[in-house]
């Protein structure tokens, strides 16, 4: 999991020293990981989770209806 969220988030760049808001951190990544990974399984073409995050980031809007409309069914 560790090479996970080092690839997908750059983990090992953050710089979050606080120890509530570091481990907060990683619970939201940890979420965010999990439905990543629930809709790559879902969706019709095999895309790697960093290139969802990145598809994700360029039209938000759009994406994050097709993400959630994976997840209902």
């Amino acid at each position: 999991m560790h090479w996970q969220f080092d690839y997908t988030f750059h983990d090992d760049q953050n710089k979050t020293t606080a120890d509530k808001g570091a481990k907060s951190l990683q619970i939201f990544k940890k979420l965010a990981l999990d439905i990543l990974k629930i809709v790559q399984a879902a969706s019709p073409k095999q895309v790697s989770i960093r290139k969802l995050r990145f598809m994700l980031s360029l039209s938000y809007e759009d994406m994050i209806g097709n993400m959630l409309n994976l997840l209902a069914k």
